[in-house]
């Protein structure tokens, strides 16, 4: 169950593509044969989970779904226990970046089905005051 919602978007992925050769060549997490070769610089981008990036260092580092909902889970609103793990892997996650640092997040977004709308900056960015973290919107005027 705390998988769900990850499932239902590796579908949504999945669908868009005619094998699961194609789709596994286009979203491989990590390959190991381009990860040593990012890490030199040569101009690859390398997409990690939050739980596999402990250990790696990138010199700039997007940190994505920053969105109160996602980062925290819902599903963390109710244990201070998981919250708090939630706040960790964020952690761990950002000091991951050598240079560069970036939390995005969409403007909004729905839940596969429509059942619920996600709006707002994660509330572990909140309390981070301006001078450290300068905010930026991209709303397309």
């Amino acid at each position: 169950p705390r998988r769900q919602r990850d499932l239902e978007h590796l579908l949504t992925i999945a669908k868009r593509y005619k094998t699961s050769e194609e789709l596994l060549a286009d979203v491989a997490l990590d390959p190991i044969d381009t990860a040593a070769e990012a890490a030199k610089g040569q101009g690859f981008v390398t997409l990690s989970t939050v739980h596999s990036a402990k250990g790696l260092e990138w010199t700039a580092l997007f940190i994505i779904w920053m969105l109160d909902g996602w980062f925290p889970s819902s599903r963390a609103y109710d244990a201070f226990e998981d919250l708090e793990e939630e706040r960790r892997l964020l952690y761990v996650a950002a000091t991951r970046a050598k240079q560069y640092l970036y939390f995005v997040s969409p403007m909004s977004a729905y839940e596969s089905g429509g059942s619920a709308m996600f709006a707002g900056v994660s509330r572990f960015l909140e309390t981070i005051p301006a001078d450290l973290l300068p905010r930026a919107t991209l709303d397309g005027e």
